[in-house]
Parts: structure tokens; sequence; C-alpha cells
């Protein structure tokens, strides 16, 4: 059990496990961040004995998106964090592939500016309570038609993300969760729990209760939100206009009402997704973990792998023979350019261009490329065999990590000792 209380919101949260032959593993979190607070529910009921290692692994690297990048848009945000955990499980599964990932999944919901965002992949639930009835924004009830993606399941999954934000008024109570035993809840026992007046734990832990009553021998996780101190007194519910929620109906049985997504909303997604794949990308492959950056979208790259510690500087390899290097090539910034970007056309890592004599003072406070600036392009550094063509291979991903986590003081110093510089 997990309680807090805030300015404009308290929350608790419960899990529920029970011995069983099934390996059934649900999570909970909730933290703040520069983008706003941020509540998950993860789990899975389909997945061997790494499960509790997934779900927590998931939610690490949901946390370690939120805190390291600034979004404008919330939007992008929670839908962008499960793309971004989304490649990072598909990576480890291509890497461990006993791992076993299979139908995991998550909802996130961000609050922020007293706003409520959304994004979930696989079987989730969530809806507010207006201290009357129940109204169903995401239920397990799937879209006919459309498939129903979990987390990890392939390289390019789509998220669901809500159309608009979610804005509650005083009094308001926001519930999440994941677990198969909410589909089988009457709206009747919920609303017996809900307008009853106890304490937001002890809802928690009395709808917990109900939920593994119903369906025995499953594993859930809920989290629930209780909103006060709010100014605004009118309620924006993005799926009033679909929703068929009456009481007597069991809550997972809800019809159209929480997977209704519209045409506009798939647009957005589509448009979204290419932008919000260069973070996955980026992290993967060229991230900078002195300087965590926003990217613009990048050229699509092959799937690569997450590192979760620095490897130790690569042995370089025997003297090849002796050969010139390959003078700097000049670059001038376009607008739009990303570290990831210029990668894909020097195969230079970020580290060695920001370190070269020549480009000293042309990067703005967090380390970018300023557009119109010439930088000189230590083409000696590239992985590319038509730019580089007798040490290219020194600079290869083996040598550097695929996320250049090796390219620093160290290898500089052993390559420059190879080359006789």
């Amino acid at each position: 059990m997990t309680t807090r209380k805030l300015k404009n919101f308290e929350f608790a949260g419960q899990t529920l496990t029970e011995s069983s032959n099934q390996k059934q593993i649900h999570a909970f979190d909730a933290f703040d961040t520069p983008n706003g607070f941020v509540f998950l529910v993860t789990g899975s009921d389909r997945v061997p004995e790494s499960t509790e290692q997934i779900c927590q692994t998931a939610g690490q690297r949901v946390r370690y998106y939120f805190e390291n990048e600034q979004i404008d848009d919330p939007l992008e945000a929670v839908r962008n964090s499960l793309v971004y955990v989304n490649g990072y499980l598909y990576e480890l599964a291509r890497k461990q592939p006993g791992l076993g990932i299979n139908h995991t999944c998550m909802l996130c919901v961000l609050v922020r500016d007293k706003k409520v965002y959304y994004s979930w992949m696989g079987d989730v639930f969530l809806f507010y309570f207006n201290g009357k009835k129940i109204n169903p924004l995401i239920t397990f009830e799937k879209e006919r038609g459309l498939e129903n993606e979990y987390l990890g399941s392939r390289q390019f999954a789509e998220p669901r993300v809500c159309e608009k934000a979610f804005v509650p008024v005083d009094h308001d109570v926001l519930l999440m969760a994941s677990g198969s035993s909410w589909t089988e809840m009457r709206e009747k026992s919920l609303l017996g729990v809900l307008t009853d007046n106890m304490p937001t734990t002890t809802k928690v832990q009395k709808l917990v209760k109900l939920a593994g009553t119903a369906l025995p021998y499953c594993h859930l996780a809920a989290q629930m939100i209780s909103f006060y101190n709010l100014e605004d007194n009118l309620r924006n519910d993005p799926q009033s206009k679909s929703r068929n929620a009456m009481p007597g109906k069991r809550v997972g049985k809800s019809g159209k009402s929480g997977w209704q997504v519209s045409q506009n909303v798939k647009i957005m997604i589509v448009i979204l997704g290419i932008l919000a794949l260069s973070y996955m990308i980026y992290d993967l492959f060229l991230f900078d973990p002195e300087r965590p950056l926003n990217r613009d979208v990048p050229t699509q790259v092959e799937p690569i792998t997450e590192r979760e510690q620095p490897e130790q500087p690569a042995e370089i390899a025997e003297p090849h023979t002796p050969a010139n290097l390959p003078d700097d090539v000049r670059y001038s910034v376009r607008r739009g350019d990303t570290w990831s970007r210029i990668y894909q056309q020097f195969e230079v890592c970020s580290w060695f261009i920001r370190n070269h004599p020549p480009n000293a003072g042309k990067f703005d406070n967090s380390g970018n490329p300023v557009f119109n600036t010439v930088l000189m392009i230590p083409v000696m550094y590239s992985g590319s065999q038509t730019l580089n063509p007798d040490f290219y291979q020194e600079f290869s991903t083996e040598k550097l990590g695929n996320a250049c986590q090796n390219a620093n003081e160290a290898f500089l110093r052993r390559f420059r000792e190879l080359t006789g510089q």
C-alpha cells in the first residue's frame, strides 16, 4: 500500500498477489517529474518467473524517460514514454530469448496543470467517479477490428492515447487498474465503495479485495486519485459522447465507451508516432548521460540494444598498416538537426564532435548543435568505410558500444597511440 496527499489530489495504491500455479505479477508506481506527476499500473497474466523483473524494468524506464526528457506536449509525453518502454522491452527480449515477454500491459497517467493525460498498452482499466456514477475512460473491451497491442510484442507497436485531456473537478475520483478481476466486478459493487465516506486508502483496499473475490487466484494492481482544491467547476470528459455504461453491467463490458478512438486521434497518433520514435532510438543509440537532450525526428535506423551500465573502454586492435587519416569535413548545421541525424550521415559519435578542438564554443547550453553553425566533423573517428577507409572498424558499434557509451578520453587516447597522433 502506498498513499500520499498533495495540493490538488491525494492518491493510494494497492496490489493483490495470491498463491497459485499461474504467474501473474502486477505492480503500480507514482512519482513526481519535471513533466508532471506520473502514475503507473503494470502487469501480465501470461508470463513466466521473469514477470516481476519485467514489470519493474518497465516502470523504471518510464521514470527514466519522464525525469530526463522535458516534453512540451503532455499527450506526446505519455505516448512517447510507452513507445520508449515498448522498444526497450522488445530489444531486451531479442537479446534474451528466454525472457518470455508476453501480454505485458501498462497504463501511464500524467497529471499536469490540473489536467489528466493517459496512454496505455494491453489490458488495463481507467474510470472516473463523479459522486453519482462511474464513467469509463478505458475498459478491457477490445474495439472491434483493432489489434490489442502489448508491451514488447513487436518493435514498433502503437500505444493507445487519449484524444484530449480529462479535466477533473473537486471530489472527482480516478481509478486506474490492471488485472482480469476488474472485468468481473459490477458497477453496483464499485458504487457501494466509492459512495461511502471513507479515506482514499481504505477505498482502494476494499476495491482490491472485492476484485480479488470476483475472480480468485488472479493478481491485480490499482491506484486511486482523489481531486480537490481545483478552480475549474466544469468537467471535461473526453469520452462523454460515446459512453454506454449502465448500473448492473459489468464494468469491463461497457461497449465502446473505453476503447472509442476517433479518426482524428488516429491521425494524430501516426504523426506523433514518427516524432516519438526518435526518443527510443536516441536513448538506445546516441544518448549522452551527462546531457539529456530533447530530440527531433531522425530517419529510422536499425534496431539497437540498450545498455544499463557504461562499458569499459574497448581495446583498440593491433596497429594497422600506417595510413593517412582523413581530413575533417565541414558541415553547416541545418534547422532541426539532431545528433542522431548527424550520426546517420557521418557515423561519428557526438562526443568526438563536441570535443573536437575546432568546434569549441559552437554548441548551446545543453550541448546541442546550433542552427547555421559550421562544425568540423572529425571523420577520422567515423565508422563509415567510405569516409574512414583505414580505421572505420575501430569506430564500429562493437568497439564504441551501441549507444556510443565507450566514446571517451580513454578510447581517444588509445586510438591516438595506435595512429601515432
